[in-house]
């Protein structure tokens, strides 16, 4: 379980990081790692595992 992580957290570490944020047409956002790994994530979470399932996201695009 992840305790005081918040999406300004994830988007301060990935832009460390050296992802790109970009937004889409839909409201969603498109994170990409200079790997090339890409995660979408909602503009906004609507329910209360939003935060939890974006953070697998990005892990799995490469996010440390």
């Amino acid at each position: 379980m992840i305790t005081g992580m918040s999406m300004r957290t994830l988007r301060k570490q990935a832009l460390a990081q050296g992802w790109r944020i970009e937004p889409t047409r839909n409201g969603h956002e498109r994170w990409l790692s200079p790997t090339g790994g890409t995660a979408v994530i909602s503009g906004t979470p609507s329910d209360h595992r939003a935060l939890l399932n974006a953070r697998a996201d990005l892990k799995r695009a490469g996010l440390r």
